[in-house]
């Protein structure tokens, strides 16, 4: 919201304090653990339960908390990744990757070399992330235990809201799926799709 961009200095300098409080704690505060979660159709039109594209709208506090976790994590994490993905990197926009296909394709036809082109789409990418696994997952991947609790507890007791053609449900809890919208789920999903990108570097030299 754009008051938050009004607050002074020395109101996130006391915000600040809560943050090592609960990072102490391991927990976000109780106010965090309700997100909002519209249905978007993924066509114009669509109906069908599973061809809806759910996302996660978190309250305005963790949405900028989260965003100065990943602006500290992301320098150190960046590196780290296969210098080929594309999309929720910065300076690595997803529609940068179409530009380079297309230079490969022309090239290929310039010199009549094969090449093969291959889109995939995930199916529920984000809806089968298990939070135990996650957690395993970053601790593996040496993000900050501080990080990694804080956000397991946030997924393991966040109760969602759904918002399917105006009407709300009643609030309910998940033991997978992470939030399309957290800028904390970025982290996972780069790094699991990295690791798909070595392994056919590996398998297909």
């Amino acid at each position: 919201p754009a008051e938050l961009k009004y607050l002074p200095v020395e109101a996130w300098n006391q915000r600040s304090r809560v943050m090592a409080a609960y990072v102490r704690a391991a927990r976000y505060p109780n106010a965090y653990l309700h997100v909002n979660a519209p249905a978007i159709p993924k066509k114009p039109g669509e109906k069908e339960p599973l061809k809806q594209r759910i996302l996660a709208v978190f309250s305005a506090v963790y949405r900028i908390e989260a965003g100065a976790w990943s602006r500290i994590l992301m320098p150190w994490f960046i590196p780290k990744l296969h210098p080929m993905l594309y999309g929720g990197i910065p300076k690595r926009d997803s529609s940068d990757a179409t530009w380079e296909a297309q230079s490969d394709i022309e090239q290929a036809l310039l010199t009549d070399d094969p090449i093969i082109l291959a889109t995939l789409d995930y199916y529920k990418y984000q809806d089968s992330f298990d939070f135990n696994w996650v957690r395993n997952f970053l601790t593996f991947l040496r993000f900050p235990p501080a990080f990694i609790e804080v956000t397991f507890h946030l997924y393991t007791n966040m109760k969602k809201t759904m918002k399917i053609a105006g009407a709300l449900s009643e609030p309910y809890g998940a033991y997978n799926g992470i939030g399309q919208g957290d800028a904390a789920s970025t982290f996972p999903v780069l790094a699991h799709a990295s690791g798909q990108f070595y392994m056919l570097n590996h398998h297909v030299p």
